[in-house]
């Protein structure tokens, strides 16, 4: 018991005030749960390969050989189910790295308050956003998972909620929030750069028609985030009160000849039908950032995904899951033949105020498909003011969760084709009619391959989980590399 109460102060002390939430549950019945993983593991000195760092909500192990300690304290709701009692939820979860860089990750600082359908969140969280597959997706568009929480405050309606007097038909969920990102360093005018505080919003609204009795299900909504804050620092007679501008953000009202802040987003569609042996789900998302969707400029572009999940899987060996996802990204509505819009090409992730686009603590909080400076290939053409370096984007993607004996494992399997981004192409960026072209050299087409395999296996003797991971990169985008850890879990 006393090393249970350790624990749970020396997180606390730790995160101090930092409170955030997050929607995974486990089976476990017990409110209080304690966690202690250990992880070995070795990678390239260059880079950690993709699927060791993607989407693993910013907890990820550093290049060379490492050891990682991940420690988690969890304070669940008294029920899943809707209540009309108030409820508390706190989670807590960090992780040291030993190796080459020595670091400690705050993962998670969860505290939620919960009363019937609505629940207030504060602090930083493992979010995901946009209607895909949370465990073997190759990441939605605008939240996948990949960077840590932004710590934010939020009201939400987080399970889909049936309509009154539709019989069950309709149902909604939804959330409303504002964020802080840190100092983030932004673009003033030529060789010329500053810092300023930066805020984030996200709203989101998400309906589905289909009676529970019924096997087939529509479902469908949009989310909308922005990043925002340094235009008030920076622009002389600013003429909106704080208050004011948090109001402008949210319904995205016109100042000073435009909206203000960076805006990005996706409207998702999803089709589930639930067969006698598998339940199946058809989903898309559209993309839009600066305007081309309003125009059906970039409709070329999207996530497509199609899971298929095995509902009598039996046997000495077999499959839960298998995932087959397409994103596409290249069109951005700037082709030389698009139509002319007066926002020009999407240029996805890249803002030209905000230096590092659509990241938070230098990584994507989008799909990290699209690839940012930082793991790019040096002998690559990039543009001094993107840092989203490689934007369009084809990608083909599988993911599988099975098992053989008593071992669960998962794999995944990527492949691109990336042509970099406008600017580092021969058509140029384009806003409104005027086109800009700059000098070779150009981004070729360049083909990447990143693959994972991890094996998890439950000892009841020992309470204990074991397992490892392989993960490789192999093509022309990012550097070859090749990775594998060890790891030994218990709840304590």
């Amino acid at each position: 018991m006393r090393f249970k109460i350790t624990i749970t102060l020396v997180l606390a002390c730790l995160w101090g005030p930092i409170f955030a939430q997050d929607s995974i549950r486990t089976d476990s019945t017990e409110r209080d749960r304690y966690f202690l993983e250990i992880r070995t593991g070795v990678s390239g000195t260059k880079s950690v390969p993709f699927w060791m760092r993607t989407n693993q909500f910013g907890s990820t192990p550093p290049a060379g050989a490492y050891g990682s300690m991940i420690l988690g304290y969890y304070h669940d709701y008294q029920s899943p189910n809707i209540r009309n009692k108030l409820d508390l939820s706190v989670r807590l979860e960090g992780r040291l790295n030993v190796g080459r860089n020595n670091e400690f990750q705050a993962i998670e600082a969860n505290m939620g308050l919960r009363f019937n359908i609505f629940e207030f969140k504060l602090g930083r969280s493992r979010d995901i956003m946009g209607i895909t597959d949370s465990v073997l997706s190759s990441g939605a568009f605008t939240m996948s998972g990949n960077a840590r929480g932004i710590p934010k405050v939020e009201i939400s309606i987080p399970k889909y909620w049936s309509v009154p007097f539709t019989n069950g038909w309709l149902s909604l969920k939804g959330n409303f929030n504002y964020g802080y990102m840190g100092r983030s360093e932004v673009y003033l005018a030529a060789n010329r750069n500053g810092y300023a505080g930066t805020l984030s919003h996200q709203k989101s609204l998400y309906f589905k028609i289909g009676s529970p009795e019924k096997k087939w299900a529509l479902s469908g909504g949009f989310n909308h985030q922005v990043q925002f804050g340094a235009e008030q620092k920076f622009t002389p007679n600013w003429g909106l009160s704080k208050g004011q501008t948090l109001l402008y953000v949210a319904i995205g009202k016109v100042h000073k000849g435009s909206k203000i802040g960076n805006h990005i987003g996706s409207i998702d569609q999803a089709i589930d039908y639930d067969f006698s042996k598998v339940h199946i789900q058809a989903y898309h998302q559209f993309f839009y950032e600066v305007g081309g969707l309003v125009h059906l400029n970039n409709l070329k572009d999207g996530l497509w995904g199609l899971s298929i999940q095995n509902k009598i899987a039996s046997g000495k060996a077999g499959w839960r899951k298998l995932l087959v996802e397409v994103l596409t990204t290249k069109s951005q509505g700037g082709e030389l033949d698009a139509k002319i819009t007066p926002s020009g090409d999407e240029d996805y992730y890249n803002n030209y105020l905000y230096a590092n686009g659509w990241t938070y603590q230098g990584e994507n909080i989008g799909s990290n498909l699209l690839t940012s400076k930082k793991y790019l290939r040096t002998d690559l053409p990039q543009r001094d003011r993107e840092y989203i370096v490689n934007n369009r984007v084809y990608a083909l993607h599988l993911g599988i969760d099975g098992y053989i004996g008593d071992w669960n494992g998962i794999a995944k399997l990527t492949g691109t084709k990336n042509f970099g981004t406008y600017g580092t192409s021969p058509e140029g960026n384009s806003t409104g009619r005027v086109r800009t072209i700059y000098a070779p050299p150009y981004f070729p087409a360049s083909y990447q391959f990143s693959g994972y395999l991890e094996l998890n296996r439950y000892i009841k003797k020992y309470g204990v989980n074991v397992g490892g991971a392989l993960a490789l990169d192999k093509g022309q985008v990012l550097y070859d590399g090749f990775g594998a850890f060890l790891k030994v879990s218990k709840r304590l």
